[in-house]
């Protein structure tokens, strides 16, 4: 699993209650504008969500557009 947030605070809190909780071996935080996903080559995901943040976010629906591409068309 993976963890953006464009706030470093957030990355390094997220991945504290991770090793707190035991599973930093299965997840990934990371420091990423969302709206830049399709231009970092992100890709391969079986789903994404946002949760609590598409009306924070300086560009929501740059983000939006940067996620689709990242898992497979419907139905493949």
């Amino acid at each position: 699993m993976d963890g953006i947030d464009s706030d470093e605070a957030s990355v390094a809190e997220s991945q504290r209650l991770a090793e707190e909780a035991g599973v930093a071996d299965r997840v990934r935080f990371r420091v990423v504008d969302a709206a830049e996903l399709g231009a970092a080559g992100e890709g391969g995901y079986d789903a994404a969500f946002i949760f609590e943040a598409l009306h924070d976010m300086a560009r929501p629906v740059e983000a939006l557009v940067a996620i689709a591409p990242c898992w497979p068309a419907a139905g493949s």
